[in-house]
């Protein structure tokens, strides 16, 4: 059994859930970054990224993984896009915290403790994305009708 599932958690191919099971090591979690890279490279357009924590926590050594992570597809693809991480323990929390303040991509991380706030912040981030789009492309698409 794999430790790391990834998966696409819509249809449309819009978000990626990474889902980390009881037991996962950091091997596993470098193993599974091609599977990410291939989700990631399938598509063209943006992806955002679920990684789903909640029946697990983090193995020893996370400070000293945090430069890997950086460079993870899911904070450095062309496509990649927020990244929201479901479950929160304490320690968690610590350690996104000094990534966040070590690694510029990070910004795009958020944390919460269910899948459906993931969703919610998915999907407000979208509706925030739209609203700041550039009116011409809304124009073009208008002039064509």
């Amino acid at each position: 059994m794999a430790h790391i599932v990834t998966e696409w958690h819509d249809d449309a191919k819009t978000i990626m859930r990474v889902t980390y099971q009881p037991g996962w090591t950091w091997r596993d979690l470098e193993a599974n970054l091609p599977t990410e890279e291939q989700f990631l490279d399938s598509v063209d357009h943006k992806v955002d990224v679920i990684a789903d924590f909640r029946d697990t926590q983090l193995p020893p050594g996370a400070i000293s993984h945090l430069p890997k992570i950086a460079q993870s597809p899911p904070y450095v693809h062309p496509n990649s896009g927020e990244v929201v991480m479901v479950g929160s323990p304490i320690f968690m929390e610590e350690v996104v915290g000094v990534y966040k303040r070590v690694y510029g991509q990070a910004s795009k991380l958020t944390m919460v403790h269910d899948l459906h706030e993931a969703q919610e912040i998915i999907l407000k981030r979208r509706e925030e994305a739209a609203k700041s789009a550039p009116q011409d492309e809304a124009d073009d698409s208008g002039a064509k009708a």
